[in-house]
Parts: structure tokens; C-alpha cells; sequence
């Protein structure tokens, strides 16, 4: 089961990656996946702006002309898959809710409820099939998830210090 390998790099270390493609390990790909990265957290609820002050992590990996219109396809494709299971599982439930005689609370929980177990199944298989190169930022790392691990292996083997691998 391919589950993404994730490195870990302080904030301050410039990632270096390896001159082959991230997600078929062709030699010179020619190309750059662009990633980009936000750290986030609970006090973005009560203090929206923060979203637009944190400076954003930009990452640009190799990649072939292919290998990165199919990762641009899946990163949209997941997009399109999140909204459409939230479209269906509130189409589906409103008629429903609205007829039942529940309180106002109660019929926005039965409705979140709805898309929560629509979602696990799609969170599920996005578990399984990870994109090809993803990051998630932290307050003092951030950590650089890889499909393949024999690219994972090389991108820890050029950025040494600091780094720990986690699965």
C-alpha cells in the first residue's frame, strides 16, 4: 500500500532536491511541480487576516511535462471529488432534514454528519493514493511528503541536516 514518506526540515533549511522527475524518477524531467504551503491553525477562526499574513512555503520540484499536468489533474481532481461529495450528501439529506422535526441545531449537525461519513471513504483512498509531492507546514518544520520512496531516500540523502524520516 503506497502511503506517502514524509521528511522533515526546519523552516529555515532551503530544501534541495534531486535532478529527477518526483514522480517517475526519469533522469533531467525538465520540468517543476509548483507546491506551496501554509501553516495554519485554530486562530485563523477568530482572526481570519491570519491567512493572508503568514508567509506561504513556494516549493518548486522536478518533474516531467507529464508527470506534472497528471499531478496538477489529481490535485484538482480532489478539489472537484471534496465538492461534489459535499453537493450530494446535502442534496440528499435537506429534503429530509427539512421535513423532520428537528431543532435548528440539530438539523445542522445531521446535515455535517452527512458529509463527515460521505468524506470518510474518499479521505480513505486519498490516504492510499497520496499525490506525488505534498508539504505541510508547522510552526517549525515543514514536512515534505513523497509518493515514491526511492525519491524520498534521495531528497533526505541531499538535505542532511536536520532531517528526520517519519511513515
Amino acid at each position: 500500500m503506497p502511503l506517502a514518506v514524509e521528511i522533515r526540515l526546519p523552516r529555515t533549511h532551503s530544501p534541495v532536491f534531486p535532478a529527477v522527475c518526483c514522480a517517475c524518477l526519469a533522469e533531467r524531467p525538465g520540468d517543476e511541480l509548483r507546491v506551496v504551503g501554509r501553516f495554519s491553525s485554530w486562530w485563523e477562526l477568530l482572526f481570519p487576516w491570519l491567512w493572508f499574513v503568514r508567509k506561504p512555503v513556494r516549493l518548486r520540484a522536478p518533474a516531467c511535462p507529464d508527470c506534472r499536468a497528471a499531478a496538477l489533474w489529481q490535485r484538482r481532481g480532489r478539489f472537484l471529488v471534496l465538492v461534489a461529495m459535499v453537493a450530494i450528501a446535502l442534496f440528499v439529506v435537506d429534503p429530509w432534514v427539512r421535513d423532520a422535526e428537528l431543532t435548528r441545531q440539530w438539523k445542522k449537525l445531521a446535515r455535517l454528519g452527512a458529509v463527515a461519513v460521505l468524506l470518510v471513504p474518499v479521505i480513505g483512498w486519498w490516504t492510499v493514493r497520496p499525490p506525488v509531492f505534498d508539504v505541510t507546514v508547522a510552526k517549525d518544520h515543514v514536512a515534505y511528503e513523497f509518493r515514491h520512496a526511492e525519491y524520498a531516500r534521495r531528497f533526505q540523502a541531499m538535505n542532511v541536516p536536520g532531517t528526520e524520516a517519519a511513515r
